[in-house]
């Protein structure tokens, strides 16, 4: 076991490239659509076409640096909108911080009874079996796994425990306590909207304090609750 934190992303290097990557790209997509201006002014169903009879008026010693230039910004404001969708996991043998964007979230070592894989997204559980976190990552499961074992983190490797216990939401579902049908019918038309992710995982975290474990499949909820591995009522 290891005293050092575990840091589980792309370091400085991978998140140059982030940057370094699209901004070539860009300025490489800007370089052909200076020298295609000629064949594109030639298409008339071609949409945009006054915005590119202007370009095309403008000097080559103005317009080719000014097309490089936007697509070399072009490509960083993607960078760093993508980097911001990437997470980054430090373990220590005392917490694992997840970094994500605006997410910023520390979990004592002392709260965590398993921790696992379910497809893309890591998963910690309590001793309750309630989900302390569930955060969509695309580093390798040797790489995750890795970093928690050297920390003395209890890894599963066969993935959720209470995997048999999920059940398929569907209106008044029997067995969910007070306010949580409510609360995931509200979630299944956010799911709905991908303007709504906030929202879905704002209402994920409100029946996490019901005690209400919920995962998404092709669209569908299902649902357990934390605690033993059958507290429905019969």
């Amino acid at each position: 076991m290891t005293d050092d934190a575990t840091q589980v992303g792309y370091g400085a290097v991978g998140k140059a490239m982030f940057f370094l990557i699209p901004a070539v790209l860009g300025a490489g997509l800007g370089l052909a659509l200076h020298y295609l201006l000629g064949w594109l002014l030639g298409l008339p169903w071609l949409p945009f076409q006054g915005p590119l009879k202007l370009l095309d008026s403008i000097p080559d010693q103005i317009a080719l640096p000014v097309l490089m230039g936007l697509g070399v910004v072009a490509g960083v404001i993607f960078g760093v909108i993508a980097l911001s969708d990437e997470l980054e996991v430090t373990v220590t043998r005392d917490s694992v911080r997840l970094q994500r964007g605006d997410l910023d979230r520390t979990v004592r070592r002392s709260a965590v009874d398993s921790v696992f894989l379910d497809g893309k997204r890591l998963v910690l559980l309590g001793p309750d079996t309630n989900e302390l976190a569930r955060e969509k990552t695309d580093q390798s499961a040797a790489r995750i796994a890795a970093a928690f074992t050297a920390h003395g983190y209890p890894w599963r490797t066969d993935g959720d425990p209470r995997e048999a216990d999920y059940r398929l939401w569907s209106a008044s579902a029997v067995g969910l306590p007070a306010g949580a049908d409510a609360l995931l019918a509200v979630r299944a038309k956010a799911l709905g909207d991908s303007k709504r992710t906030a929202d879905a995982a704002d209402l994920r975290a409100e029946l996490i304090k019901l005690g209400v474990v919920v995962r998404d499949q092709g669209g569908k909820q299902y649902w357990r609750l934390a605690g033993g591995p059958d507290q429905l009522q019969r």
